[in-house]
């Protein structure tokens, strides 16, 4: 990583592998598909409570037709392995049951407390966080993503590649794994939240140049721009690697770790996908010198 060249701005074709797409799923809808319900402030006196991505969407297109995204705490294992985001009751002694979120790429619900909301009437069982106000929040459990139009890994990178031949692209970009819980410091938090448009996404980790003769570049240093809720109806492809990631989540944006008193088990399942369209860019800000002196001995 230390040797890899600062990456150059991008948009074109972007391939999520399987991990880093658990984790973008992970945080653009499982963080943010709960039912919100704007506290009433007092006259002359409004409150600025951004209520999220998901607010007043319901029965639109978020996602292509194929695609179906269940969270269900219900389910205890998957493909024999424990899901970190099972439990019998929520925080109010609800017992939870499935919701399918999305259908055929519509939103169809949201994962609800007792707070009753102008969307949801009752409460699913997903009160996982205590809450400002009084309240809980809502948030995932175990989140399945799904595409009836899945295809092999293989077939994925080849049309991946048959995209930037067509669109005579140098170079496309391909994600192994983003930062999502996020281990950056606050500083970079803020300097994120400050001098971004909207809300920010994730910091790509490992991120490539792929050529169109296969070949791999690592690149550091670069940042998504528009990477949320709007731009996953730009997904063309699906692969039937599904993985499970498993974190542990809390209120802080990117579940920052160390950025809250409460956390909660969650587990994402999603496949490999593949954007038309994405843009990358190198931060506007210095990016930390390396270090001047070599670390120690680590024997004496």
């Amino acid at each position: 990583m230390t040797n890899a060249p600062v990456g150059e701005s991008y948009s074109g074709p972007v391939l999520f592998e399987a991990e880093a797409a658990a984790q973008m799923f992970a945080d653009i809808i499982g963080s943010q598909a709960g039912a919100f319900r704007k506290p009433v402030g007092e006259p002359s006196r409004p409150l600025n409570i951004s209520p999220g991505e998901f607010d007043g969407r319901l029965n639109s297109r978020v996602l292509p037709s194929s695609f179906t995204v269940v969270d269900d705490p219900t389910q205890k294992e998957y493909k024999g392995k424990p899901l970190l985001g099972s439990f019998s009751a929520d925080l109010e002694g609800v017992k939870p049951v499935p919701v399918v979120l999305v259908e055929k790429g519509n939103l169809k619900g949201y994962l609800s407390t007792r707070i009753p909301t102008r969307d949801s009437k009752g409460s699913n069982g997903h009160a996982r966080l205590p809450g400002s106000f009084g309240g809980y929040l809502a948030s995932s459990s175990n989140l399945f993503v799904k595409s009836e139009e899945a295809v092999s890994p293989a077939e994925l990178r080849t049309k991946f590649l048959d995209m930037l031949k067509q669109r005579s692209k140098p170079y496309g970009m391909l994600i192994r794994k983003m930062d999502f819980p996020s281990t950056a410091s606050f500083d970079e938090l803020r300097q994120q939240l400050s001098g971004a448009s909207g809300r920010p996404a994730p910091i790509p980790l490992l991120a490539y140049r792929v050529y169109p003769d296969g070949r791999e570049e690592l690149v550091r240093g670069l940042r998504f721009r528009g990477l949320n809720l709007r731009a996953l109806k730009d997904i063309v492809a699906a692969g039937s690697d599904e993985v499970q990631f498993d974190f542990l989540g809390n209120a802080a944006p990117f579940a920052v770790v160390g950025g809250g008193n409460y956390i909660f088990g969650c587990s994402t399942i999603a496949p490999s996908v593949l954007f038309e369209d994405l843009e990358l860019e190198r931060p506007q800000v210095e990016l930390p010198k390396l270090p001047v002196v070599p670390p120690p001995a680590l024997t004496a």
